[in-house]
């Protein structure tokens, strides 16, 4: 009730916070300055002033008794408050006429931290004309009982002919509860702009985000249970993807309701506006969750608004009350949709960074493949010149092995050279073996024999501190491998566990399991999608070494990398090369200091499968004899047949290329027996070698020769007419027993 001054009768009815109560008071100013034309007749009697008060009393009363709002009329000159309507009692809990015998009860009741403001305010505004602008002021009150309430006064000020205020009118309104919702709006425009910056700052995970949030919509609009529901992908079912309980501070999620069993809410949902069921349980939008979902957790109201992404309905913020059930405010359905408007902006944004990950990681994934894919052309060519270069060296040294008599100093060095060739063209298979074209002989394999027979193998390869342990199941299947392979691949990780050990003491473990895989379980490096599901021979080989960082696992299928010293690294690119070509799993898990263990899953063979019968070879003749047409573009190679089929009892033609080798065929191609066919060749490829010479003679025996394995051979000519295959670098012995199956298959031989 602050006496703040207008120009006079000047106000706009509908500003004020009652527009007929303002009009009624103005109406009541021009009949009492009427009455009071001067400031000298303003100065009544006491009896001429208890004359006017039953008047006063009885037209104010008229137009206030049932008001909301206090009015009051004071009188400046006796400083007398000459009416104050019944409002003013329930408003400050103060009797009128304890205001009335004291006056000053009025700006007692003002909040301590107001009184002196507004009492400046009042003795300004009274020796000044003010606009209108200045006839407001909120303040805070102190009602008896303890309670503070918020007032807004407006005032109106009755002036005599000098411009002079004598009386001043006024309408005092409680506004505490606009004062509570314009802090509540405060309250959540913060939680909002927090929110928001939470969520473009962090880029936290969806699930730490989307806590963030129900924990903060919880506290800010007191529910006691803030949720956040997601439709699945073909729309049957909602699922609570984030749940803050307020009461436990707990978080959860996973509770599902069909979109069957409730419909009505469903449909609710869709008309894009919010759900304010202030009772749950008798709500028609909201009353068939009442059996499964409401009763069990003690729900009686619930605030609904949908999430929506660019028009699509993708789920929905609940908000709830348990227990008793709650009114929801306008600001209430207000605050839930910006806080559903929040959330489909951080599930876009999550899903957009999913995207960007899944794109980043398959261009990664594109370009290791690129990388690994040329790695392995070039590994295979230099294999394959090698093992030319190889062939050269082992023919000549397995000729002059038999020439040279067996007693000479010599033959340790010769035996030498021809160990050295071998060792050489095992790394070139191991190169082969990385870029996938490796020979590979596949049959029915016993792992866990093929394991101990290399026990001897593995103990010399292991350091002396390093301890050997085994662990086979009983009953192992069968696997479809190559054994040579398999051996190379078990002695790569047997070398790599001891150096992993080192000097100090440790154990490497070869365990053998059979069991079913998921196939999330049979995901290789470098492969984009896993093995399927099903019963496979899991060999596993752990050690208590040093472990590998994540660096060191990134790169340690890369050929050359290496922790060891230079001149190495070739173990494990060769080894997934292997696994990729048996169609298996491979899959290491390191750390450093903890360990390292190698998982090799191989697809287990039916109980029934049986190991196959040993090859038998036909022995090389006793008197060969015959003409070999040799056809290769190294000059090497050449030499180095020539000298082995002379030396056992051959004659022999030189081809250096194909056009060459079809000149001799046509000029004696009926004293050929046999041809040994290099398969690559500039100008004119074995191949195309190969089908001229069927079309001269059909049933002539040929050889292919490559550096390269049978399979890739078997890959380059009709499945009918698969030659006979030769694998550089070859000796000998090897040599002989190829041609006399050849041969003794041959019509023409």
């Amino acid at each position: 009730m602050v006496p703040i001054l207008m120009h006079e009768f000047e106000i706009d009815p509908e500003k004020s916070p009652n527009s007929d109560l303002v009009h009624g008071l103005e109406a009541l100013a021009e009949k009492f300055l009427a009455r009071e034309p001067s400031s000298k007749s303003i100065s009544l009697e006491d009896q001429a002033l208890a004359e006017l008060m039953p008047l006063l009393e009885r037209q104010f009363g008229v137009l206030t008794e049932g008001a909301t709002e206090a009015v009051w009329l004071w009188r400046r000159d006796c400083e007398e408050l000459l009416y104050v309507s019944p409002a003013f009692e329930r408003i400050w809990g103060i009797s009128r006429d304890d205001l009335r015998n004291n006056p000053n009860g009025w700006i007692n009741s003002i909040h301590p931290d107001d009184r002196e403001r507004m009492q400046a305010w009042q003795g300004h505004q009274l020796l000044k004309k003010v606009s209108e602008e200045d006839s407001d002021a909120e303040y805070r009150i102190i009602r008896p009982d303890g309670e503070t309430r918020w007032i807004h006064d407006r005032v109106l000020p009755m002036r005599n002919e000098l411009g002079e205020v004598v009386q001043c009118a006024g309408i005092a309104v409680d506004i505490t509860d606009l004062k509570v919702t314009e802090e509540k709006l405060k309250q959540q425009q913060s939680v909002l702009l927090d929110l928001a910056i939470h969520r473009t700052e962090k880029h936290a995970a969806l699930g730490v985000s989307l806590g963030h949030i129900t924990t903060a919509t919880a506290h800010c609009i007191a529910a006691d249970r803030a949720g956040i529901w997601t439709f699945n992908s073909d729309k049957s079912a909602l699922t609570c993807i984030e749940l803050y309980e307020k009461n436990e501070n707990v978080h959860s999620n996973g509770h599902t309701l069909l979109v069957e069993g409730c419909p009505n809410y469903i449909s609710a949902l869709m008309g894009n506006q919010p759900i304010a069921a202030n009772d749950a349980n008798q709500d028609a939008r909201t009353s068939e969750l009442r059996e499964i979902y409401l009763e069990a957790f003690g729900i009686a109201s619930q605030l609904h608004s949908p999430i929506r992404i660019d028009g699509e309905l993708r789920g929905v913020v609940c908000l709830e009350r348990v227990g008793s059930p709650r009114q929801w405010m306008d600001a209430d359905l207000s605050f839930a949709n910006s806080v559903s408007d929040l959330v489909s902006r951080t599930i876009v944004e999550h899903e957009m960074r999913v995207e960007d990950k899944q794109r980043h990681a398959l261009e990664n994934r594109f370009a290791q493949a690129q990388k690994m894919e040329s790695l392995g052309i070039l590994a295979g060519g230099i294999a394959h010149d090698f093992n030319n270069l190889l062939q050269g060296i082992l023919g000549n040294a397995d000729l002059a092995r038999r020439v040279v008599p067996q007693d000479s100093s010599a033959q340790k060095n010769l035996k030498s050279v021809s160990d050295i060739a071998q060792r050489a063209s095992e790394l070139c298979d191991e190169l082969l073996a990385y870029s996938g074209q490796g020979e590979i002989l596949f049959g029915n394999v016993d792992l866990a024999e093929t394991v101990r027979e290399m026990a001897k193998l593995m103990e010399v390869a292991l350091t002396k501190s390093c301890a050997l342990h085994f662990d086979f199941g009983a009953s192992l299947p069968l696997i479809y491998a190559d054994k040579t392979q398999i051996r190379q691949v078990i002695l790569n990780l047997i070398t790599n566990a001891s150096e992993a050990v080192g000097k100090s003491s440790g154990s490497v473990y070869i365990r053998a399991r059979a069991r079913h895989c998921e196939s999330i379980e049979l995901k290789t490096p470098l492969e984009e999608t896993p093995l399927p599901a099903g019963r496979y021979l899991v060999l596993e080989i752990e050690d208590t070494g040093c472990g590998m960082d994540p660096n060191v696992l990134q790169r340690m299928f890369e050929p050359f990398f290496t922790t060891k010293f230079t001149g190495r690294g070739l173990g494990l690119a060769a080894t997934l090369g292997i696994m990729r070509a048996h169609k298996s799993a491979l899959d290491i898990q390191s750390s450093p200091g903890e360990g390292t263990r190698v998982r090799l899953s191989f697809p287990a063979l039916p109980d029934e499968a049986t190991l196959p019968e040993e090859p038998v070879f036909p022995p090389p003749p006793s008197e060969p004899g015959g003409t070999i047409l040799v056809v290769d573009d190294e000059k090497m190679v050449l030499m180095a047949a020539e000298g082995m089929l002379r030396n056992s009892g051959y004659d022999v033609r030189l081809a250096e290329n194909g056009r060459e080798a079809l000149k001799i065929m046509n000029e004696e191609g009926s004293a050929i027996t046999c041809v040994l066919l290099d398969l690559l060749m500039p100008e004119m490829s074995g191949e195309v070698v190969f089908e001229k010479l069927r079309e001269l003679s059909g049933d002539l025996p040929v050889i292919i020769s490559s550096g390269y394995s049978q399979h890739q051979m078997c890959s380059v000519f009709p499945e009918s007419e698969v030659p006979h295959f030769i694998k550089k670098p070859y000796d000998l012995d090897q040599l002989l027993r190829v041609i006399n199956e050849a041969t003794v298959r041959s019509p023409k031989a």
